[in-house]
């Protein structure tokens, strides 16, 4: 038997789940808003590839400085999943603390078209630090992301605007 057959049998239940968090479309995208240290940065979309920031000021948005923004989240997908939330409310209240999840570094709110709104909540890092913990709100599951995802989410108005 080759060897890459029996390396594909030896994966585990984590390794087999779908680990897409969040999926649209970009042109399906009505708002998207960044809450990160109690400031929030909202953009709308305006028209075919136009942005407008509406808060914390209203500008125009340059188009090919979102680009990898709205490219991460709307292919939003983990590295790896830590962990399942359990049901009792007070030990998921603890998983939610360790990931730093109850106070997440970045909230993310999305308004997409034909959707239920979204919430990704960003918390810490992983202890080797070149990843962060993420969860969809609502969702149980905890997933890891690289550190990369702080990155398209950290940027400010002059980050974006024309």
């Amino acid at each position: 038997v080759p060897a890459s057959i029996l390396d594909s049998l030896k994966k585990n239940l984590n390794d087999l789940r779908d680990k897409t968090v969040v999926k649209f479309d970009r042109k399906d995208l009505d708002q998207l808003s960044v809450l990160r240290e109690g400031k929030t940065l909202t953009i709308v979309h305006t028209g075919k590839d136009k942005w407008a920031i509406t808060q914390p000021e209203k500008t125009e948005v340059d188009s090919s400085k979102l680009s990898s923004t709205l490219y991460t989240l709307e292919t939003l997908s983990a590295d790896s999943i830590v962990a399942e939330l359990p049901s009792d409310q007070q030990q998921a209240a603890a998983k939610l603390a360790y990931y730093g999840l109850d106070k997440p570094r970045v909230q993310v709110d999305l308004t997409i078209k034909k959707q239920k709104p979204v919430t990704v909540l960003v918390g810490k890092r992983t202890q080797s630090g070149d990843k962060v913990f993420f969860m969809r709100k609502g969702d149980n599951a905890v997933y890891t992301k690289s550190e990369y995802l702080l990155i398209d989410l950290e940027k400010e108005v002059k980050d974006l605007k024309k």
